[in-house]
């Protein structure tokens, strides 16, 4: 309990040292800072207004730079950064004062050793990003894309409207979008999965052949498999059912109004 409330302390000191910058740019007002944390494995992070990009780096310590954004000066106060610390976790947050501010919005850039593990990026209005992560990795948006690369990891991925793009990594299990395009390319499918876009486009490209049941469906698009030889049990323009490999997990490819695809990458 002590270490959780001096890890805590230290993070809010390291908020008080640092000197925001505050300046004005094309009609709205800025506030800047950076923080830095060592022996971090593992971080979170949520904003509620704005976007969240974390990059990989060849430094030993994890770097948090974020920006408010108002139309208003005096409305910069309305959001406060929260951090905590404990042990070699970090949660990185944005917590706004009142319910809704007109135009106000927080944004991070998280700088990150190679190891260290992310484990859930959430905003509600904004854009996600992450390039390099080792261990699985929840992320959500209720209003923007996302992209992830080089995640070493199973992913969820969900946004309710906006594009999703996924590459280079390991292996997936939800992906969601309401109102977007999705293209993964991962090494293989490892467990029970589902990707489903209710408007848009879906490409799925893998690069080891999987053992999998799998059903691509759309109501008003085509479906395919390509470069993968799978078994058939239903072959329709616009519903596959097939096995491939020897299934060990079910995956549900389904778009309402778009095409689908699941390819050798």
């Amino acid at each position: 309990m002590k270490k959780i409330l001096i890890s805590t302390i230290i993070c809010m000191l390291c908020i008080l040292i640092f000197a925001a910058n505050t300046y004005k740019k094309g009609g709205y007002f800025y506030e800047t800072d950076e923080i830095e944390f060592k022996g971090i494995k593992n971080i979170t992070a949520a904003t509620s207004n704005g976007d969240i990009a974390v990059q990989s780096w060849n430094k030993n310590f994890v770097r948090v730079i974020y920006s408010k954004r108002a139309k208003k000066e005096s409305e910069l106060k309305n959001a406060e950064i929260v951090t905590n610390k404990s042990g070699n976790k970090l949660i990185v947050k944005s917590v706004f004062k009142k319910m809704i501010v007109k135009n106000l919005s927080v944004s991070f850039d998280i700088f990150i050793p190679k190891n260290v593990h992310v484990s859930s990026i959430k905003t509600s209005n904004g854009d996600i990003s992450v390039n390099g992560s080792s261990g699985n990795i929840q992320t959500g948006s209720s209003n923007g894309d996302i992209e992830l690369k080089n995640i070493d990891g199973i992913i969820d991925a969900a946004t309710s409207n906006g594009d999703i793009k996924i590459l280079k990594s390991l292996s997936i299990n939800s992906v969601k979008t309401s109102n977007g395009d999705i293209e993964i390319h991962v090494g293989n499918i490892k467990n029970n999965s589902e990707i489903k876009s209710s408007n848009g486009s879906i490409k799925i490209f893998i690069k080891n052949k999987p053992d999998i049941n799998v059903i691509l469906k759309s109501l008003t698009g085509k479906v395919s498999i390509n470069g993968i030889d799978p078994d058939y049990k239903v072959n329709k323009k616009n519903y596959i059912e097939a096995i491939i490999g020897k299934p060990k997990f079910n995956v549900m490819i389904k778009t309402s109004n778009g095409k689908a695809s699941l390819n050798k990458e």
